[in-house]
């Protein structure tokens, strides 16, 4: 029943709102999504609600291309910033505008070492280091370690391709003025009130430094003329600082920095050491080295001294064995009194030995007899110390110093003031690029920072192509003398007989023939007649072996045994495989000469009583074909002969280097069982007259 005077839609109006709204929504999303398809505006067009993210995809796809292009379209133009030379320009400048800047005292001028600098010109004086002196070259020979050779990159290129590694090299040495380097960088061509200004220091006292020593040599020719110049090649192993320069060095601040590390450095770049030698003399220095005509005197001196020192030796050793054997001084006096007579009996008939009247030794005293043998042994240790002193003196080295350090004082190569206030400073280079038989010479020149680099905005423009440059190089030193590299083989001849008329002996020569090998020049004698070659084959030490670097040296090392002791239960007991390690014990000898005859010499000697004497002269083809007089008397007289006999000495007693060990002890048997050194302590190298040192006369002799 509805209410009086109301009628059902009045009643049901708000429901009706609803239901019609209802159906308003309900058709207007018909519409939207089924009568029309969905659609969303994408930049500044509309697109399906299903490709909404294509146009995105798009752009995507394109952004990758360009990345994957390896030909990008580069853009037209690039503006940058020079902050360095923003920044000089800001502190060279004055702190404000001076014509907006109102000035309320006189103004100030800035002293630099005593001096006033007019900057504003932009004039500065050039940088010209000195040049060194004149080098010194010498030659040398020596069996390089194996282990070295294995740590150092590139230094198995200027070795034999086998075990051992023999090679000869050159060093040079030299030296220039620092006392003169700091006057370049403070020069002031025209004085204080000149126009051009000395380098400020500032510019320069942070990167004082030798960067590098750069060399040059030239071969001399058959025709005596010398070549082109050729650069040397650093030795491998040792430090540069201006490779890579472009990448390392890109401002002048990070310049002066690597000037500052070769100061920190200048021991190592100014004077390397030279890469560990196996067997053979150690280095030293070419000033160290003695010229060869000198050998055969000083190799005498050295035999001389030794053999004092081998006597003073013995003596020490005999003294120290009778203060060993000297009776005690209380047992002594006790079993003479017993053993010569019976003593005194005291009051009451007792024995009393009369030594008890005497004073008890407190265990303090010392038996006269020893501290006189004390003073014997003492007096002789100052005479060995002074006799060693001459064999230092010499280049001699002891046998327990021999290879456990350099063979030459280091100091004095060094300086202890800074480098700018020294007036002579040491530097070396090696060159391992060297032939047998060649003849060289040297020049070197030393290379600087650049202390204009980077600072144009301060310099005139007469000043701008100095100031690219990085680097600043002396002028050339002079070239060294000729020094020669002596050849793998020598032969020299010992003596000539021209045969009897009637060929009932044949003419013959003798001669000793030499070629160097692990470290020291080996010798064989052979006697020849015409049409021989000079061939002939050395015998060498005992234990001569290879080295497996992957291995511990000791671990694999040749073990001698003791004299007499082969084949006994005394005999040493090798390592397992040490048979395929150990190197032949003969070596084959030959040079490219052939003996064709001999004939007397035409200069006649003189013999004693002032009487003629005949010596005679061998006819000799070389390997070029060329036919040469050889004579005995000269060849004796050749300086080289000095050198290469003295190392064949040194290397006929050789006993084997571990590498990276000191030498080892020669074992020598004496009749009363005991083991004995050496007879002559320092012997196993010898210093610097035994071998490779000045070894190079060039060919003279040699059939290399």
């Amino acid at each position: 029943m509805s209410a009086k005077g109301i009628s059902w839609i009045e009643a049901n109006f708000e429901k009706l709102i609803v239901v019609i709204m209802l159906l308003a929504f309900l058709a207007v999303l018909i519409f939207q999504f089924v009568l029309q398809s969905s659609s969303v505006d994408v930049g500044n067009s509309k697109v399906p609600l299903a490709d909404a993210f294509k146009p995105a995809e798009r752009a995507a796809e394109r952004l990758q291309s360009q990345i994957n292009d390896p030909n990008p379209t580069l853009p037209a133009a690039i503006e940058t910033r020079d902050l360095a030379d923003e920044f000089e320009r800001a502190i060279s400048g004055g702190v404000v505008n001076s014509d907006e800047f109102l000035a309320i005292a006189e103004p100030l001028a800035l002293e630099v070492s005593g001096e006033v600098g007019d900057y504003a010109a932009g004039e500065f004086a050039v940088f010209e280091p000195p040049a060194p002196s004149k080098p010194i070259a010498a030659s040398y020979r020596a069996t390089l370690d194996p282990y070295a050779v294995e740590q150092i990159e590139g230094l198995a290129e200027y070795l034999p391709s086998e075990q051992p590694f023999d090679t000869p090299w050159n060093s040079v040495q030299a030296t220039f003025d620092g006392t003169a380097l700091m006057a370049a960088y403070e020069n002031d061509p025209d004085g204080p009130s000149g126009s051009v200004s000395p380098l400020p220091r500032n510019w320069w006292s942070q990167g004082v430094g030798v960067l590098a020593i750069e060399t040059e040599r030239q071969k001399r020719e058959l025709d005596g003329t010398w070549g082109p110049a050729e650069v040397i090649d650093s030795m491998p192993g040792t430090v540069s600082l201006i490779e890579d320069l472009d990448e390392t060095a890109t401002n002048y601040r990070q310049l002066e920095s690597i000037g500052a590390q070769a100061s920190r450095n200048e021991d190592v770049i100014l004077r390397p050491q030279f890469v560990s030698i196996l067997e053979g003399e150690s280095w030293v220095p070419p000033v160290e080295v003695p010229d060869p005509t000198e050998i055969g005197d000083l190799q005498n001196q050295i035999r001389t001294l030794e053999r004092q020192l081998a006597s003073i030796d013995r003596d020490i050793e005999r003294k120290e064995a009778a203060k060993t054997n000297a009776p005690d001084r209380n047992t002594g006096r006790e079993d003479r009194d017993n053993g010569s007579r019976e003593g005194r009996r005291d009051e009451g008939g007792n024995q009393t030995d009369r030594r008890n009247r005497q004073p008890e030794n407190d265990g303090n005293q010392v038996d006269p007899r020893v501290a006189a043998i004390d003073k014997q042994i003492e007096a002789l240790q100052k005479r060995r110390e002074g006799v060693e002193k001459q064999l230092t003196d010499l280049g001699w080295q002891p046998e327990d110093k021999v290879g456990t350090g350099e063979a030459y004082d280091f100091a004095k190569y060094t300086h202890e003031e800074p480098m700018l206030e020294s007036d002579e400073v040491q530097y070396w280079v090696h060159d391992l690029d060297v032939e047998a038989g060649a003849t060289y010479r040297y020049r070197t020149r030393l290379v600087f920072v650049n202390p204009l680099f980077g600072r144009k905005s301060s310099l005139s423009e007469s000043l701008h192509e100095l100031a690219d440059a990085k680097l600043v190089r002396s002028d050339w030193s002079d070239w060294s003398d000729p020094v020669g590299v002596s050849w793998d083989e020598y032969f020299f001849l010992t003596s000539a007989n021209p045969g009897d008329v009637g060929n009932i002996s044949k003419a013959s020569v003798t001669a000793e023939l030499y070629k160097f090998y692990y470290g020291y020049w080996r010798k064989s004698v052979v006697a020849l007649e015409p049409g021989d070659r000079f061939v002939a084959e050395i015998e060498l030490p005992d234990g001569l072996q290879t080295w497996d670097v992957e291995r511990e040296a000791s671990s694999q090392a040749w073990k001698p045994t003791p004299e007499n002791a082969e084949g006994t239960e005394n005999e040493v007991e090798q390592v397992a495989g040490l048979d395929k390690q150990l190197l032949p014990t003969t070596l084959p000898v030959s040079a490219e000469a052939w003996l064709l005859d001999v004939v007397p010499s035409p200069v006649a000697g003189t013999g004693i009583g002032g009487n003629a004497t005949v010596s005679y002269e061998a006819f000799v083809r070389g390997p070029d074909g060329l036919i040469v007089s050889r004579s005995p008397s000269h060849d004796a007289q050749e300086p080289l002969l000095a050198v290469i006999k003295a190392s064949s000495e040194l290397g006929a007693d050789q006993l084997p280097r571990i590498p990276g060990e000191g030498p080892r002890q020669q074992f020598r048997n004496d009749p009363t069982g005991r083991d004995m050194g050496r007879e002559f302590p320092g012997r196993d190298r010898g210093g610097p007259v035994g071998g490779p040192h000045g070894g190079g006369g060039g060919g003279g002799t040699g059939g290399g």
